[in-house]
């Protein structure tokens, strides 16, 4: 993570001439509970983003909407382990829509009157985002064929905050950013890039062999 945020610092340098403020370092971990996916049992994924802690950190104010990706860019993928060798799973159709309104032309939000939108991060602390996921036969996101045993890593292949800046809420309450479809339209004032690391968790499907092959059994007689 340190080679990332010193790139980043030279290419902040290389296009504006000369040195940027400590770039804030963001590390993602990734942890589930319980540790093994149950067949059939809700499995809680939280995604924890932590501030982390320098001698000349301070705190800053984010936009954390494109931390999850947003609409356009998925930066997460569940990938499992097949021959040894890991293999992206592909997302099931759902058969499920969704519809979100959003603002035809761009709207001017105050930033520290808007916690809706904006978010204060001090130097440790996190921010934490929790889904809920179920087994095969609840949700898209896993094969349709999970049996206990089976070996999956979840990946978060990292993600560029769109908007930031040094300083608390109260320090931004004149502070106007141009917003639009969930995404800062405005630019980022010059800052340098601020990016969250990228991180994998391995956890494995869980549970008593018998049971879920009474089940198997079950469901063959539904059918």
């Amino acid at each position: 993570m340190a080679d990332v945020h010193r790139a980043l610092a030279e290419d902040f340098k290389s296009q504006h001439g000369r040195e940027s403020d400590d770039v804030p370092q963001l590390k993602m971990k990734l942890t589930c509970n319980p540790p093994q996916l149950i067949l059939g049992k809700p499995w809680l994924l939280t995604r924890t983003v932590t501030y982390e802690e320098a001698p000349t950190a301070r705190s800053i104010v984010i936009h954390p909407y494109p931390i999850l990706g947003g609409f356009d860019n998925d930066p997460e993928s569940l990938h499992q382990c097949r021959d040894e060798k890991w293999e992206e799973v592909e997302a099931r159709d759902s058969g499920e829509s969704c519809f979100m309104l959003w603002d035809d032309d761009p709207v001017r939000y105050a930033v520290g009157t808007t916690p809706f939108y904006f978010t204060c991060l001090k130097p440790g602390d996190t921010w934490t985002k929790v889904t809920r996921y179920y087994s095969q036969d609840e949700t898209h996101h896993f094969p349709e064929e999970v049996k206990v045993g089976d070996k999956f890593q979840w990946r978060y292949a990292g993600a560029e905050i769109d908007w930031w800046d040094w300083g608390a809420m109260e320090d931004h309450q004149e502070t106007k950013v141009m917003h639009m479809n969930g995404e800062v339209t405005s630019g980022n004032g010059g800052r340098p890039k601020l990016v969250v690391s990228a991180a994998t968790m391995e956890f494995e499907v869980g549970g008593d062999k018998r049971l879920a092959a009474a089940a198997d059994d079950t469901k063959d007689v539904r059918e």
